[in-house]
């Protein structure tokens, strides 16, 4: 079977469509940031943990937790939770199987509360959209090509180093 074109499967939207690039970079901060952000989400998580006691989330803000089963096990009452991901069991140990953990939860933050990610999003869009090909200008004979630049900065869906930083507060990295 040939695979389907990949943009063909974003909702049908053309990528000259402003909603295609809004699209776009809000994904490239998603996966710059390794979750979701915003907003606010009940989830649940099949996940292996790395340790006997404590276990990371990849979520960078925990508002609560409605279950958390170990093994099968309901041990939410035994867990102590930091916001930006830790999970700690009280009295045992975290299962060491593949998918062994399960935990419910809510997790990201309120719109209301990342307006710079939707200043990075916004920006970062706009470039993409004003100039679907990086490539403004080709020659063949001496082989030169122009890249495209809005306002001085290279168009496309690429992260900047100064939107990298403003991001970084969001990133869930793992050590």
């Amino acid at each position: 079977m040939v695979a389907p074109p990949i943009v063909s499967l974003i909702s049908g939207k053309a990528p000259n469509s402003p909603q295609f690039w809004l699209d776009a970079a809000q994904q490239a901060v998603r996966n710059y940031c390794g979750w979701h952000v915003a907003p606010a989400i009940d989830e649940t998580l099949t996940v292996t943990a790395r340790g006997p006691r404590t276990l990371f989330l990849p979520t960078g803000k925990i508002n609560a937790m409605t279950l958390v089963m170990n093994d099968g096990v309901d041990v939410t009452a035994d867990v102590q939770m930091d916001k930006t991901g830790y999970l700690y069991i009280d009295g045992g140990c975290w299962s060491l199987k593949l998918g062994g953990v399960v935990i419910t939860m809510n997790h990201g933050y309120a719109a209301d509360e990342v307006s710079d990610l939707a200043g990075v999003i916004s920006r970062l869009a706009s470039r993409a959209a004003a100039s679907a090909s990086n490539i403004t200008a080709q020659r063949a004979g001496g082989m030169s090509v122009n890249y495209g630049t809005v306002d001085g900065l290279p168009a496309g869906t690429g992260l900047l180093i100064s939107e990298k930083a403003e991001l970084d507060n969001y990133r869930v990295v793992v050590y």
